[in-house]
């Protein structure tokens, strides 16, 4: 269940947050707001990523605890970049999968500046869609706690 979906500005991305989602499409450069939380953090963020052979391609992702297990950082690969309103769909309900199972109730997103309004429209429409559960036919039905989802440029 999504409690809220808001678009906010990196710069205004506040401490709460638990889950932070930077999609990077193959052989791009990663933006300045990733490696300036790279250089924050001496480097792990890339030291990982190579350790782990990440290169973008559509269905890889490497996780980084930051600031002592407070912020999980992770790196969600979108493939080709001609593929983008189909990659954005999928990103957004896999990242809220991915949430859900890491139990975090404030998670944002990073969107690059330049991607179109259609992009953030097909992340917010996975990530609805991603957070839906039909359960109305199980007995002990849990209901999953919310989740607020913010949107970063």
């Amino acid at each position: 269940m999504i409690s809220s979906i808001k678009k906010i500005n990196l710069s205004d991305f506040t401490k709460k947050s638990e889950l932070l989602v930077f999609p990077l499409f193959s052989k791009q450069a990663w933006p300045k707001s990733l490696n300036d939380l790279d250089k924050a953090n001496s480097k792990l963020i890339q030291k990982i990523s190579k350790r782990q052979d990440f290169s973008g391609k559509s269905g890889e992702s490497v996780s980084v605890q930051l600031n002592n297990g407070a912020l999980q950082l992770l790196l969600l690969g979108m493939g080709e970049q001609e593929n983008s309103s189909e990659s954005w769909f999928q990103a957004g309900g896999n990242v809220t999968k991915t949430a859900q199972s890491l139990k975090t109730k404030v998670n944002t997103f990073v969107v690059p500046e330049d991607s179109s309004i259609k992009s953030f429209y097909d992340v917010c429409l996975g990530i609805h869609l991603g957070s839906y559960k039909f359960d109305q036919y199980k007995k002990d039905a849990t209901k999953p706690s919310p989740q607020s989802w913010q949107i970063a440029t």
